[in-house]
């Protein structure tokens, strides 16, 4: 009676850690400090939210970074451009304001309203950013390559979740070379493509210029989705 009586109490007490746990991961997980526990991110940036009556050139002209690119003959190229399926992809709405400092492009780069085009169907992603934050120079001046490096990681993985089964995933492995420095307060392009994609495993490749045509850095990205994501599709936290 006493192995018994131990056996039932080792599995009484566990089953109160795994049921408690699974609590407060459904009551208070949540992906952003300023949302609703019933929000989940993708609620957050809809579709639709990308339609618009207007054609790309239009829409773009429109905001506020407008004015960093638009003698650029790189932008006008690729907001011109009727042959790719480009949509304006509101950065504002996907990064609630609580989140914006630790993310690279809005907080640490602050690139003063990104200008995002992006083909989901075919896994295709353009970023216009101008560097305005000087306080993440190296001792050369410029702009710590680090902070280039995590930019490439969360655009690439950004242009290929959607080729992912549960639309999330982790980098598994990213390669990248460095040309060249990026300078504060200076314009650049990023572009990032999915060259495969494989049930769990999607590769990415992207590249950092300036605008002037000067190279920064290129990537390869290996993103892959966990095959225990899919228990936790009712919990967005990737």
């Amino acid at each position: 009676m006493g192995v018994v009586r131990g056996i039932l109490g080792t599995f009484a007490k566990g089953t109160v850690v795994v049921t408690s746990f699974g609590l407060g991961l459904a009551l208070f997980a949540r992906p952003w400090p300023d949302s609703p526990i019933w929000t989940k991110p993708r609620e957050l940036v809809q579709h639709k939210s990308f339609k618009s009556n207007l054609s790309i050139s239009e829409q773009c002209a429109k905001l506020q970074s407008y004015e960093h690119f638009k003698d650029s003959s790189v932008f006008q190229k690729y907001i011109n451009d009727t042959s790719k399926n480009y949509v304006l992809f509101d950065m504002e709405k996907l990064i609630p304001a609580a989140h914006k400092y630790n993310q690279v492009s809005r907080g640490l780069l602050n690139l003063n309203d990104p200008i995002v085009l992006i083909d989901r169907e075919e896994g295709e992603l353009v970023l216009f950013g101008k560097t305005a934050h000087a306080d993440i120079v190296g001792f050369d001046g410029k702009i710590h390559n680090g902070i280039v490096l995590t930019l490439l990681d969360e655009s690439l993985c950004f242009c290929g979740f959607d080729k992912l089964p549960n639309k999330r995933g982790v980098t598994a492995n990213l390669n990248v070379n460095f040309d060249g420095k990026l300078q504060p307060n200076s314009t650049f392009i990023l572009t990032a493509k999915v060259e495969d994609a494989r049930g769990r495993k999607v590769k990415i490749n992207g590249d950092i210029k300036s605008l002037n045509g000067d190279a920064v850095a290129d990537a390869k990205c290996l993103l892959v989705e966990p095959k225990w994501f899919k228990w936790l599709t009712w919990v967005d936290l990737f």
